[in-house]
């Protein structure tokens, strides 16, 4: 799992060189808002292919890209050819696309809701449309009510951009004020781990350590110490604190609170041919 996320970091790299509107779904999966481009490039097919050659040229990894208008179609269309494929719906044959797909193909229809739809003999997106959205609503709830847009081409989601990441944070409010500096330095040794378990999650280090105190009388003052390179682990961060911290002078009073932040944040990101990709442009013929 660690050298899959650092691999998943790796390829989001990639993908902010072409935009900052990326929203990683999974470790392995991503919507891409392309329409305003850092590289300036008007077609979206280039852009996919770039991005699956660099992806190729620097990790040896392939992927599949699917392009369409919102986020259902486009997520749809990168699971239909793998595992190198490019799959293009231009919005002129969105709606046929959808009615001849399979009901199981949709977001969210799984096995057993597959069944029951198909004890209804809905098969396919088209056979889904002849339902109205009261008798949806009905018979299949909310899922049944998200899919009565979707075979419709209807998604409204937008993309949830990744935002910079300013802080991680832990802290605990304890039910009796702690007094002396064996309590004190338990809570911290335990705040320690949770920081470093979420630094490591969101693969982050940081220079700035905050300890936050909040008194009996709920007054609150905070201290801050930076280092001199970057940090996550616990031994680094409990070795940081022992070296700069004095917890005498935080135990003027009993403390209701106790938190840690560690702020001025830094990645951690500790390689040939191109592949042959296929691609399809999906034309639905008139009959």
């Amino acid at each position: 799992m660690k050298k899959y996320h650092k691999i998943s970091q790796q390829i989001k790299q990639i993908f902010l060189q072409y935009t900052d509107l990326v929203e990683m779904v999974s470790l392995d999966e991503a919507y891409l808002d392309v329409t305003f481009n850092k590289k300036g490039i008007s077609s979206a097919t280039k852009i996919g292919k770039m991005i699956q050659f660099e992806i190729y040229n620097k990790l040896k990894l392939t992927c599949s890209i699917g392009i369409s208008y919102n986020k259902l179609i486009a997520k749809i269309a990168s699971d239909y050819y793998k595992p190198a494929g490019m799959t293009i719906v231009p919005p002129k044959v969105a709606i046929e696309f959808l009615e001849q797909l399979n009901i199981n193909k949709f977001p969210g229809v799984g096995k057993k809701l597959n069944q029951e739809f198909n004890n209804y003999a809905i098969y396919k997106g088209k056979d889904f449309k002849q339902i109205s959205l009261k008798k949806t609503r009905k018979y299949f709830g909310k899922n049944g009510e998200q899919l009565y847009y979707y075979v419709r081409g209807i998604d409204k989601r937008n993309i949830v951009a990744i935002r910079n990441i300013k802080s991680i944070s832990c802290e605990r409010t304890f039910r009796e004020n702690i007094k002396n500096e064996v309590q004190m330095t338990i809570i911290i040794t335990k705040l320690v781990e949770e920081l470093a378990n979420r630094l490591k999650k969101k693969e982050k280090s940081f220079k700035t350590l905050i300890i936050k105190v909040k008194y009996g009388d709920f007054t609150k003052i905070s201290r801050s110490k930076t280092n001199n390179y970057p940090i996550n682990s616990v031994v680094e961060i409990n070795q940081f604190i022992q070296n700069t911290i004095n917890y005498k002078i935080l135990l003027n009073k009993s403390i209701r609170l106790l938190g840690l932040s560690a702020t001025n944040l830094s990645d951690n990101i500790n390689q040939i041919n191109y592949p042959i990709y296929k691609q399809i442009y999906l034309k639905i013929p008139n009959d």
